[in-house]
């Protein structure tokens, strides 16, 4: 009898973590994922001037949109709470760690939700605001680690002045990913830790607060310049050239693809000018930090990092091709590029060309990586060989991928959203498919190179050699669905 208790009770604590750690992750991404078009359909569909002559104030507006689409997550997360409630009764499961758990899902799942909103309102595609948002968690995220880990050294060390030292605290009580592992730390079932995220909640509230309160005076901006400005050029305008200044560019060769790379509709606001700068100086930080504190060296960091990049360019490249035909779609130019002198090959294969393009700079730095860490070390001169045999197929399967659902969905949003949900449910979420992650197999491959025992390929290579035979089969087929799809409903109306 006490050897079952204690199997229930640990049966008990790794469902109740499992189903508390998934909620806290998928429904603060869920949420910014539904407000990403809230007001970005109302501005490419030219209604916000209708909405102004409602008896609707700014804020009406702005928390009913937020409270309309989060209103189902909300309770599918307070759902969640009854059967957690019952799975204690096994044991080993305190209240300490179950409800700080579901009320910072909550929290978190309402700031997420403010701040795609935020972006929605000056971004014209749905797929932008998701990106802005989840760089900036990401940016928090890492933000929260640094101040941790590292601040009160740098700040000893003489790096940074003293008054830093207080950034770290004040870092890891605003990011929701801190506060939640502060409130789950201890063993594989989380315990109750600390206070941290009693504080970070209404803090949290406090931040949702601030920034729908930024957002209604930016949309009362939005809305006043689409109404009234007479100068402004709409989008069938800045398509014929209107108010343009400098002379037409010559079409380059392939035109498909010069047409996606310079795309006269491609929005150009403030975060895509310091995109560029801000990750060259991410990254030149990381290589300062890492030979700062002798990581350069480790076989450990080179893995982790060029793990981190390859996924970075995979995800970068399903995101990409969801677009590509869906945008298409959207601006109902579809029928018009299907009527040029090139065939549906021809034509999704110089989209292909384009997307490949413009992911070539992450490629191109992590080739450049590896090829001088495998002279210098500490990686093998097989690394880059390796590195290649494993990444080619599954690009082949993500670029497949996110072109298939590009060529079902309607809209960006929703080729976008299934082009980075389904990878990551494969390799994050499905610990039986853990077999099928390129990042685990990328590092366990370049950590079993500098050992003399593990050269061999054993089951372990033999069955991820299938798996890139499979990968590249599904991305054959998914491109060629994707083909055959580009000429189906042409012509349906969105509902």
């Amino acid at each position: 009898m006490a050897f079952q208790a204690s199997r229930m009770s640990v049966i008990s604590i790794a469902v109740t973590s499992t189903v508390i750690g998934f909620l806290f992750f998928a429904v603060p991404f869920l949420a910014a994922v539904m407000m990403s078009n809230s007001i970005s359909d109302e501005i490419r569909r030219g209604t916000l001037a209708t909405l102004m002559t409602t008896p609707i104030t700014m804020p009406q507006l702005v928390v009913g949109k937020l409270l309309s689409r989060l209103v189902h997550l909300l309770l599918l997360t307070a759902i969640a709470l009854p059967p957690l409630s019952i799975l204690r009764l096994l044991g080993g499961v305190p209240w300490e760690a179950v409800l700080p758990g579901i009320v910072l899902t909550m929290t978190t799942a309402v700031l997420a939700g403010s701040v795609s909103l935020w972006f929605s309102v000056t971004a014209k595609q749905a797929h932008r605001a998701l990106s802005m948002t989840i760089a900036v968690f990401v940016i928090a995220y890492l933000g929260g680690i640094l101040g941790l880990f590292w601040g009160s050294a740098m700040v000893s060390n003489g790096i940074l002045p003293k008054w830093c030292a207080g950034l770290g605290p004040i870092l890891c009580l605003l990011d929701p990913y801190t506060a939640y592992y502060s409130a789950m730390a201890g063993s594989r079932m989380p315990t109750f830790a600390g206070p941290s995220w009693a504080y970070h909640c209404p803090i949290s509230l406090a931040m949702s607060a601030g920034i729908l309160a930024w957002a209604c005076v930016r949309l009362r901006k939005v809305m006043i310049r689409q109404a009234f400005d007479p100068n402004r050029v709409g989008v069938v305008g800045k398509a014929l050239g209107a108010g343009r200044t400098r002379p037409i560019r010559p079409i380059g060769h392939p035109p498909i693809t010069w047409k996606d790379i310079h795309s006269t509709l491609r929005e150009r606001g403030w975060m895509e000018r310091f995109t560029a700068p801000l990750a060259i100086a991410m990254l030149g930080l990381t290589y300062f930090l890492a030979w700062k504190y002798e990581g350069l060296s480790e076989i450990g960091f080179q893995a982790v990092f060029t793990g981190i990049l390859i996924l970075l360019g995979l995800l970068w490249t399903t995101t990409l091709a969801g677009m590509t035909i869906a945008r298409e779609k959207e601006s109902r130019s579809l029928p018009i590029l299907l009527m040029v002198p090139l065939s549906d090959t021809e034509i999704l294969w110089q989209k292909i060309r384009a997307i490949l393009h413009k992911t070539m700079p992450i490629w191109l730095i992590l080739v450049v990586h590896v090829t001088v860490f495998s002279l210098a070390g500490p990686l093998h001169p097989l690394s880059l060989p390796v590195l290649a045999l494993i990444a080619v197929p599954t690009l082949m399967f993500t670029l497949g991928l996110g072109l298939f659902f590009s060529s079902r969905c309607r809209s960006t949003t929703a080729a976008t959203t299934w082009s980075f949900v389904v990878p990551m449910l494969m390799w994050f979420f499905n610990p039986f498919l853990v077999i099928c992650n390129p990042i685990v197999v990328i590092c366990l491959a370049l950590i079993g190179l500098e050992q003399e025992t593990r050269r061999t390929i054993g089951w372990f290579g033999l069955v991820w050699a299938v798996v890139l035979i499979g990968y590249c089969c599904i991305g054959a087929i998914l491109t060629a669905a994707a083909e055959r799809q580009m000429r189906s409903r042409l012509f349906e109306s969105r509902g």
